[in-house]
């Protein structure tokens, strides 16, 4: 019998060894690295694709971060425009940001104030001149020492003085305006060009009005 019991102890004993030795040599074979199981060139061929992919991600981040056109490109696919669009508003809101339009604009519109100011003063200088030679006259003519014709011609010459002054005020005005037209032209302000048309004319007021509108 204690041959037969130091027989199973020696098995068992065995047994645990065997066992012990099987989990031994199983977690030797547990890979360190997950890319251990693979082939070599597979492994380094997942690097390289995904290193590639990763910068092309980020061409591509910046590819679209420079595809917004600058200010100048934006303004010269609008030199055609004929309305005020909503592309054309957005121009409007970037050059009042980048550019010193608004002082452009105040600097035309104190230059223009100054022309009217003086033109003015000039056409009521005459009216004042004429106003004074028409008393004159019209003392003489109540003391009897008037001349026929002498108003009548007054009243004749003096009209023609009036037009002439009021035809050189509307070419110092359509001066003024060219002179508007061609600086903001110059600095790509949409939808200005030298014109006459009255039309086309409302369209800049209206760009010019949207320039100094505060946001």
């Amino acid at each position: 019998m204690e041959d037969r019991n130091n027989i199973i102890r020696s098995m068992i004993s065995m047994t645990g060894r065997a066992q012990n030795q099987q989990q031994a040599s199983s977690s030797a074979n547990v890979p360190l690295d997950i890319f251990s199981q693979l082939d070599p060139a597979v492994v380094n061929q997942v690097r390289q694709e995904y290193l590639a992919s990763q910068t092309d991600h980020d061409i591509s981040t910046t590819t679209t971060t420079t595809l917004e056109p600058t200010l100048d490109e934006l303004l010269d696919s609008l030199a055609h425009e004929k309305t005020i669009t909503k592309k054309l508003a957005l121009a409007l809101d970037r050059m009042k940001n980048e550019t010193p339009v608004l002082q452009t604009i105040a600097e035309c519109q104190s230059a223009q104030n100054e022309r009217e100011k003086r033109l003015h003063h000039e056409r009521n200088a005459l009216l004042e001149r004429h106003q004074a030679k028409l008393e004159t006259i019209l003392a003489k003519e109540w003391i009897g020492a008037k001349n026929a014709d002498e108003k009548q011609s007054f009243k004749e010459k003096a009209a023609e003085e009036l037009d002439q002054m009021d035809r050189r005020i509307l070419r110092e005005l359509d001066l003024e305006l060219r002179r508007q037209q061609e600086i903001f032209k110059k600095i790509k302000v949409p939808l200005f060009y030298v014109t006459k048309d009255p039309s086309a004319i409302s369209l800049q007021q209206q760009v010019i009005s949207l320039l100094k509108t505060k946001e």
